[in-house]
């Protein structure tokens, strides 16, 4: 279903929220020019050992700035089979981040991806400048939400269960307000 939304532009540019549940597929593909209204993206209970970000249009022009410029507000629970989130570096204004109950996640940031990507695209700044709200549980396998813990911004509520040995690094402030 939402693959034939998004081959129609003008109409998957209106949509604001996507909803995925209980999905299979090795590959979710969400086009940054069909979604570009796009606010809100979940997914719950749903299999994909990859999301990939396509920037291409069919009807005008490519991006020259490929982001999900509107997407604020991203909650993945219970997804199976992705080891890691990268594409999250096309959501410069990201303000709330919920990920739970995804089993198989290791990296938030995975760093070799995103050094790739911000080879691509020089003008993509420090991920998750404008979060304010980031939930980190059931998430046994975790290791690290972003190679430099340091440059990681500081959100306004952080939430992390322990489930894996260890938290994954963060900042010094953040650590200190784990609930």
């Amino acid at each position: 279903m939402l693959e034939s939304i998004q081959r129609v532009e003008r109409l998957a540019s209106c949509v604001q929220g996507v909803l995925i549940q209980q999905m299979c597929a090795k590959v979710l593909t969400l086009n940054m020019v069909a979604l570009s209204g796009l606010r809100k993206f979940e997914t719950k209970n749903s299999s994909f050992s990859e999301i990939k970000i396509d920037w291409k249009s069919k009807e005008k022009e490519d991006l020259r700035s490929p982001y999900f410029k509107h997407l604020s507000s991203i909650v993945i629970d219970g997804m199976d089979g992705a080891k890691e989130l990268t594409w999250l570096l096309f959501a410069p204004n990201l303000k709330h981040l919920e990920v739970i109950r995804s089993g198989s996640l290791e990296e938030i940031i995975k760093k070799e991806k995103g050094t790739s990507i911000s080879n691509v695209h020089p003008d993509m700044t420090v991920p998750f400048a404008k979060l304010q709200f980031l939930t980190l549980r059931g998430l046994p396998e975790l290791k690290r939400i972003f190679s430099n813990p340091q440059a990681f911004p500081i959100p306004e509520k952080y939430s992390c269960q322990k489930t894996a040995q260890s938290y994954p690094k963060l900042p010094r402030r953040v650590s200190e307000t784990r609930t």
